[in-house]
C-alpha cells in the first residue's frame, strides 16, 4: 500500500455502503472505476511507463505516430474512440471501459467452461439433506427372488456411492442345506 490513498475493498452483496466504520474513524466508501493505463514512453494501452516493455518505442502522445520528429505537430486522436482528444484524456468515456481484448478472453473463457464444466459440477451434491439420505437407505433398488441372482428392476440405475451391504442382492441366494462355515462367501 506504501504511498498510495486508495484501498480496494470487496463487499459481499449487491449493496455498497455509503459511510462504514474503520476502526475509531468513518469512512466514505464509493464504488471502483478501473481505468486502463496508458503507456507514455510507447503509446500502447495496458501498462505504465515505469513498466514499459518497449522503452526504446518512441510514439507520439497525441496522434500516435511512430518516432516523431521535434518538428511533429499533430492533432490529438483518441486511442479508444478515435475522437479529438489523447488517451489519456479526462473527458474520454472509453477510458474507464475494459479493453475489447480482455472481454473477448473473458467471453471465451465463460464459453469453455460451459462446454466443459469442472467434474466436480457433474457429480451428484454432497450435501443432502438427512431425510433424504436416511429415506434412501432402506429401499431396495432391485427384485429378487428365491434361489436366483437379483434383477435390476426396468429404469434403475445402480448406485455406485452406496455401501458394500447395498450389493448383497447381487449374489445368488445361499442354499438352504449349506450352514455358515461351508459358504465360500464368509472366507
Amino acid at each position: 500500500m506504501k504511498n498510495s490513498t486508495t484501498v480496494v475493498i470487496l463487499f459481499e452483496g449487491l449493496r455498497v455502503p455509503n459511510y462504514a466504520m474503520c476502526g475509531p474513524s468513518i469512512v466514505k466508501y464509493t464504488l471502483y472505476r478501473r481505468q486502463t493505463d496508458v503507456c507514455y514512453t510507447c503509446g500502447r494501452l495496458g501498462h505504465r511507463a515505469d513498466v514499459c516493455p518497449t522503452p526504446g518505442n518512441v510514439i507520439c502522445h497525441g496522434c500516435g505516430m511512430t518516432s516523431p520528429g521535434d518538428q511533429h505537430v499533430c492533432s490529438p486522436k483518441c486511442a479508444f474512440l478515435g475522437g479529438p482528444h489523447s488517451k489519456a484524456d479526462r473527458t474520454c468515456t472509453q477510458k474507464f471501459e475494459i479493453p475489447y481484448i480482455v472481454r473477448q478472453r473473458r467471453r471465451e473463457r465463460r464459453n469453455f467452461d460451459k462446454d466443459f464444466p469442472p467434474i466436480h459440477h457433474l457429480s451428484e451434491p454432497a450435501n443432502k439433506s438427512r431425510s433424504q439420505s436416511r429415506s434412501s437407505r432402506g429401499r431396495s433398488r432391485y427384485k429378487s427372488g428365491p434361489d436366483t441372482q437379483a434383477v435390476p428392476s426396468p429404469g434403475a440405475v445402480p448406485d455406485h456411492g452406496a455401501r458394500p451391504s447395498a450389493f448383497r442382492c447381487l449374489l445368488p441366494q445361499r442354499p438352504s442345506g449349506l450352514t455358515a462355515s461351508k459358504d465360500p462367501r464368509n472366507r
